[in-house]
């Protein structure tokens, strides 16, 4: 299935996931040796934890259908039957994902997170509405499409993403602090995602200018430094997070570290801007960015 981001991305997304399994488990066993009174509370945290995994998987699903249908819509020929199923397989782990979380949470005497849960059905509805438009563009050559398909889908893939976001964010704020541990974990769990969204920002403005075939434009140059800033700033934060991690974490976060932030993958990052932003060869096709 071809995915598109570059697949050291994932490595960044490992960090977050096993950090929830962390809390998850921090969970348990609370919820085994503290007092009945508070096995509430704790069953209570373990049903938010599993949702706000949920809502991180479902978030990363719908980014890279997003990024997927930008930069397909940026190419000059129509998807291929193999492209278009993976498209559709992560669709299908965002209503997957939607579903798990719901349910989660919906029994919970949360009202801050039920108040999110209409907006995020109602975006949900929005790029489920619109979904069948960029298909047929998608498998169409660019001249033939329908123009007004590209802006439609950002705002609503954008307004998925901001509601996704919304809940996430009030899942986590729910999260019974139990300990210095858990709060750690959840930090860590925070700055390893604003690194993953800063990261896929700068992935998808390359790809898709790699899909299109075209250079940056002076506004496109500048908006693509910001956007290396803004992860070279989220990257700083995550690293001065993850401290007194464990083994594993500890493995996971150096992964994440190599394939992303030094050596070869940072290099031909560089380059390729450096190539986009001065109208020169890039030296590297889409299909290789995505390896």
């Amino acid at each position: 299935m071809i995915r598109p981001q570059n697949i050291s991305i994932r490595t960044t997304m490992s960090v977050a996931f096993f950090v929830l399994g962390l809390i998850i488990f921090t969970y348990a066993t609370n919820a085994l040796i503290e007092a009945q009174t508070e096995t509430a509370q704790a069953k209570a945290g373990i049903f938010l934890v599993r949702a706000s995994r949920a809502l991180l998987q479902t978030l990363y699903a719908t980014r890279l259908e997003r990024g997927a249908t930008q930069q397909f819509l940026a190419a000059d020929q129509p998807l291929d039957a193999d492209t278009l199923s993976g498209l559709y397989a992560e669709r299908q782990r965002v209503i997957a994902g939607i579903a798990e979380a719901t349910t989660l949470v919906g029994d919970l005497d949360l009202p801050s997170v039920k108040a999110t849960l209409a907006p995020l059905q109602a975006a949900r509805e929005r790029v489920e509405r619109l979904r069948p438009r960029v298909d047929a563009a998608l498998r169409v050559s660019k001249v033939r499409r329908d123009t007004g398909v590209v802006p439609e889908a950002q705002a609503a893939f954008q307004a998925m993403l901001d509601t996704l976001t919304a809940t996430a964010d009030a899942v986590d704020a729910g999260i019974p602090r139990t300990d210095i541990v858990l709060e750690q974990n959840l930090a860590l769990k925070r700055s390893a995602w604003a690194t993953r969204m800063a990261l896929g920002a700068v992935a998808l403005r390359i790809q898709t200018s790699l899909s299109a075939g075209t250079p940056w434009s002076p506004a496109e140059t500048v908006a693509a430094a910001e956007e290396r800033g803004r992860l070279e700033a989220t990257w700083k934060v995550a690293t001065e997070t993850a401290t007194n991690l464990s083994d594993r974490a500890r493995a996971a976060f150096e992964k994440a570290r190599a394939n992303n932030f030094e050596g070869a993958a940072l290099a031909r990052r560089l380059a390729v801007s450096n190539a986009l932003a001065g109208d020169k060869p890039p030296g590297i096709t889409l299909q290789e960015a995505r390896k």
